[in-house]
């Protein structure tokens, strides 16, 4: 890795991105790099994104892939194709017990109108030798 400090003189030829998405660091040789597998709350879209504007949000390392290099990691494609398979299935409803045209809970509701307080509860630990 190469410390570039968001330095635009400093972005290597090989990385197309944004001036205002420059990195503090980059690969030397992205060829070298291990590939990783990135899990993220949902898949997000803006043209300042270099990746056909898809951007992950919330993203984290979740392992390291030593099964696959450069040539078989996600290909632009592919994150297309992921990006529209995310959007035409998501249909994460948090709200499941509102109606949607109420805006009221429903009858199915068994919960009470105020938040139940949490007992706390003292825990002693024992040393076990």
């Amino acid at each position: 890795m190469i410390k570039i400090s968001k330095d635009p003189e400093k972005v290597p030829r090989w990385l197309k991105c944004t001036k205002t998405m420059i990195p503090d660091f980059v690969a030397e040789d992205p060829k070298k790099m291990p590939v990783w597998e990135i899990s993220g709350a949902e898949f997000s879209q803006a043209e300042v994104h270099t990746a056909n504007g898809i951007s992950l949000r919330f993203p984290r390392i979740t392992r390291i892939r030593d099964d696959k290099d450069w040539k078989t990691a996600t290909s632009l494609t592919e994150l297309q194709n992921l990006y529209k398979i995310s959007k035409e299935t998501s249909n994460l409803n948090i709200f499941s017990n509102i109606s949607p045209t109420k805006n009221t809970i429903s009858d199915n509701d068994s919960s009470q109108s105020s938040p139940e307080k949490r007992k706390k509860i003292k825990v002693k630990i024992v040393n076990q030798i």
